[in-house]
């Protein structure tokens, strides 16, 4: 199990609008956002796809990158994001760019599913898996990820349980 795991937080920042909010029920409000280093990988991830940009990410920081790719519509940059261990591959690449955009969400569904994800806890269940446990007003979640044989972690094809 993994309990070393860096905290990450959620920044609240109601002036920005280059950031997307994630509604509370309560008075405030929170912005989902990459911190600089996850946006370095991300924005290198964009430009050639090459996972080992997240060599040096924890399981949540991958999944925030996943987040941020599908609220950017970066398709590319959430299939590279998947596992690719042949045993866990769900569709191919191909497959994947019929799928049309308004199947894979608006943002406001995506934010509202994800909502939470950033505090969440990462446990490992065994050598090359676990999940990222979190909770949102809508329930208790996990975000399923694996580790590849490249010793990266990557997201689960349909990874929320």
């Amino acid at each position: 199990m993994v309990t070393n795991e860096p905290k990450l937080h959620v920044q609240t920042n109601a002036a920005s609008t280059n950031v997307p909010s994630i509604a509370n029920t309560g008075t405030q409000s929170s912005t989902f956002a990459l911190t600089p280093h996850e946006q370095q990988a991300y924005e290198a991830m964009k430009k050639d796809l090459n996972e080992e940009h997240l060599k040096e990410l924890n399981p949540i920081s991958i999944a925030k990158i996943y987040v941020q790719a599908s609220l950017d519509g970066e398709y590319d940059v959430v299939y590279a994001l998947y596992t690719d261990r042949l045993d866990r591959i769900r569709w191919s690449k191909e497959e994947d760019e019929k799928i049309p955009p308004s199947d894979r969400g608006t943002r406001e569904m995506i934010l509202t599913q994800f909502q939470g994800i950033e505090k969440g806890i990462f446990i490992q269940t065994s050598e090359d898996e676990g999940y990222i446990k979190f909770t949102n007003e809508n329930g208790k979640f996990g975000f399923q990820m694996i580790k590849d044989d490249d010793d990266i972690w990557n997201v689960a094809f349909m990874p929320i349980q």
